[in-house]
């Protein structure tokens, strides 16, 4: 484990406990949620260091590396994300004209697959061998494992689902990031939020702290003040409202003691619905898209 040392959002040195989670995925282990004194930047504290990493992610049940639906939790996210494939097509046409796209941290390659049949020219970066196996497979396209890989090449628009909270170097990946943007080019961030409803109710069962996996967790105060830093501007949020009820799912579980149950669906379905309402009068969803330009 490493200990980190200084805040990559404002650089304070100086940390206090915010709550305790269990690795509910692969290793049943607890690990420490801190907030910087600072800005109040969360984080997992320590965390994995990089030989350590990769070994978090060895299970059947991360479904975003394998594709395989072991439960119906699983069954009802690879539902969703055929619907949402339509969904964050339908964003990027809306603010982009372009036809270059990076999906950096790609997974399985779904997203790149669908978007190749929109006529986009797709590239992938995904560092899990057996995730980028797939997503090649699939794409029938080379998936970058290192971000060297992609040389000078620019992109009008470069999308991160769920990604930017698992990269251990925050600041050398925002860089590299803009380095990559075309001039009028866009980047879409979908993340949890630490200020949303269902984290508050769930608390350390929150399913969203994905403990170790999720190094970072962002509110849409530190991310604003993260991408400034690079001079770089969020220029529209956008809600993602079914990741209410996914978490709320998943959360119902681990507060039962990561034990499934019929009965789950009812009591995370309401928390969802409640949730979103809540977010409609401050924007806190559970999940939200951030747009992002130079």
């Amino acid at each position: 484990m490493k200990r980190i040392i200084e805040c990559p959002v404002c650089s304070g040195a100086e940390f206090k406990h915010v709550d305790n989670c269990i690795d509910y995925t692969v290793s049943s282990e607890q690990f420490t949620i801190e907030a910087c004194k600072a800005c109040g930047f969360i984080l997992t504290n320590p965390q994995p260091d990089s030989a350590n990493l990769a070994n978090y992610y060895i299970s059947q049940d991360y479904i975003s590396h394998t594709n395989k639906a072991n439960s119906i939790i699983d069954r009802l996210y690879l539902i969703a994300r055929q619907y949402t494939l339509r969904w964050k097509k339908n964003i990027i046409h809306r603010n982009s004209s372009g036809r270059d796209l990076l999906d950096f941290g790609c997974g399985t390659g779904s997203f790149i697959q669908y978007m190749q049949t929109q006529g986009w020219n797709t590239f992938g970066f995904e560092p899990s061998p057996a995730a980028r196996k797939i997503a090649q497979h699939i794409t029938h396209n080379d998936v970058f494992s290192d971000i060297a890989e992609l040389n000078e090449s620019m992109f009008d628009v470069i999308t991160l689902w769920h990604v930017l909270e698992h990269v251990p170097d925050l600041n050398q990946t925002i860089e590299t990031l803009k380095k990559h943007l075309s001039t009028n080019g866009i980047i879409l961030i979908a993340v949890p939020n630490h200020d949303s409803p269902d984290r508050k109710k769930y608390k350390a069962n929150w399913a969203a702290y994905d403990v170790p996996r999720h190094l970072w967790h962002f509110n849409q105060h530190s991310l604003q003040h993260l991408f400034l830093k690079h001079g770089l501007r969020i220029v529209k949020t956008i809600p993602m409202k079914l990741d209410s009820y996914y978490i709320s799912l998943l959360s119902e579980k681990y507060k039962n003691g990561n034990k499934s149950s019929f009965f789950h669906l009812p009591k995370a379905f309401i928390a969802g619905l409640m949730a979103n309402i809540s977010a409609s009068r401050s924007n806190n969803y559970s999940s939200l898209i951030y747009i992002i330009k130079k």
